[in-house]
């Protein structure tokens, strides 16, 4: 997340075309939206399925809390995997990636969990 902030007491600031890089990559601007234009049609896009998208969130976290109290652990877990791809699709298959940048990768922590989650339950019914 980019903050820009003026700490003035009086006057204005515009801020305009930024951008961010890392690294030598200082030809590849990292914000989705560096000129804040009203036409931009991604960010429209982005900003039209983030309820749905939100909406998707809520119901991934009411299915994790169910998992927790499942006796059936590796089907669960196998849903709650697939669950997180259909959120993570919901945004990369519109080409919307850009705008969700913490999301996808709070959503590739989850998925990283769900699958040491999977091994270790192996791990257990193969004992």
């Amino acid at each position: 997340m980019v903050l820009l902030e003026f700490h003035q007491p009086q006057g204005a600031a515009w801020f305009d075309d930024l951008s961010l890089s890392s690294g030598n990559e200082t030809e590849r601007n990292l914000l989705a939206a560096p000129g804040f234009e009203e036409e931009d049609s991604a960010a429209a896009g982005a900003q039209a399925i983030s309820e749905r998208y939100e909406n998707q969130v809520q119901s991934l976290l009411k299915s994790v809390e169910a998992a927790a109290k499942s006796v059936t652990a590796a089907e669960t877990l196998s849903a709650l995997e697939k669950q997180v791809d259909d959120v993570a699709a919901s945004v990369t298959d519109k080409g919307l990636a850009p705008y969700f940048p913490r999301e996808l990768r709070d959503l590739e922590d989850a998925r990283k969990k769900l699958e040491l989650c999977s091994r270790v339950l192996a791990g257990q019914n193969g004992k």
